[in-house]
């Protein structure tokens, strides 16, 4: 487990034992030892490493230029700042009582930045903590929102992103946080038990889907549980119906030049595209495991809801 190799600009690559550069240092010289702690690490979840087997490493100059931090600071110091981190990373998990007095103190202390993300992000999120939904302003420009596209489009784009972030709130991690963000388990055990035995049927027919670029893996039931197959499927039916009120209630919407295509077909073209992507077969391998949305490529929700109410395929 010795070099780790990634592509130019990356921070990706994976690492094994006939590589050069060492993860572990050499017999006699300093250096923090990666491949003990990656294996004392996986240990501890019972998985034993292999000489020879690769492995995933992210953030490598990360890991490279914190050797010398090591080096450089006592450990007391190190651990100290560890716990710190910690301890403000689950702040945000404390009732609501705890987080109107740390907004207090700040609003006494100066200004403090309330932004969980970046302005410049173009993605969307639901915070269970806060239940809130964010939308940063880089996501709000096209293809996914502008006045001056079509509203169709606005609809499909940003429309489909809204009610998939508020699906979130639903799904088997969001439920378990009430209106407040205090971690409380809010459904009745009816609402629970049918919650479930409705998944199972998804549960199942993405289980039977297998993704090539992830070395043919199979998709896990970690996707059918929350909002993820198809991303956003939860609300997909009834988002052409706020578009639909909304020119029922006397919205003009505009044609796109050079596209004899209808307002409902427009709306299914955005909802899909926004969903397009492409990924390295590394991350491919690691999302099938851990993402809670299902693979961009099993994203069947607005191909067929558009083939049903638009006739066509998208």
């Amino acid at each position: 487990m010795a070099r780790a190799e990634s592509e130019p600009g990356q921070g990706t690559g994976t690492a094994n034992s006939s590589d050069q550069l060492h993860l572990a240092p050499p017999a006699g010289k300093g250096g923090f030892n990666w491949t003990l702690f990656i294996q004392s690490v996986l240990a501890s979840v019972k998985i034993e490493l292999l000489p020879r087997e690769e492995v995933v490493v992210y953030g490598i100059p990360y890991l490279q230029n914190l050797e010398s931090i090591i080096d450089l600071y006592p450990s007391r110091t190190l651990q100290n700042y560890l716990v710190w981190r910690l301890v403000l990373d689950r702040i945000g998990s404390l009732s609501q009582r705890f987080k109107d007095a740390r907004a207090g103190y700040r609003k006494l202390t100066g200004p403090h930045p309330s932004w969980i993300i970046g302005a410049a992000v173009v993605n969307a999120f639901y915070s269970p903590n806060r239940n809130q939904i964010v939308f940063p302003a880089g996501i709000l420009q096209p293809p996914f929102f502008s006045k001056e596209q079509p509203q169709a489009l606005n609809f499909g784009g940003i429309g489909m992103v809204i009610g998939h972030e508020i699906t979130h709130g639903f799904d088997d991690n969001g439920r378990n946080f009430d209106k407040d963000g205090n971690m409380l388990d809010w459904w009745s055990n009816f609402s629970a038990r049918h919650f479930r035995r409705q998944s199972e049927c998804m549960v199942y027919q993405y289980g039977n889907f297998s993704w090539a670029l992830a070395d043919d893996q199979n998709i896990t039931a970690l996707h059918a549980a929350g909002p993820g197959p198809p991303p956003g499927l939860p609300p997909a039916r009834s988002r052409p119906q706020a578009y639909l009120k909304w020119t029922a209630e006397g919205g003009k919407d505009q044609q796109l030049p050079g596209l004899e295509l209808t307002y409902d077909q427009l709306f299914f073209i955005n909802y899909a595209q926004v969903w397009c992507g492409s990924y390295r077969p590394e991350f491919a391998v690691q999302s099938i495991k851990t993402d809670v949305h299902s693979p961009l490529k099993y994203s069947p929700g607005a191909a067929a809801d558009g083939q049903t109410l638009a006739g066509t395929k998208v």
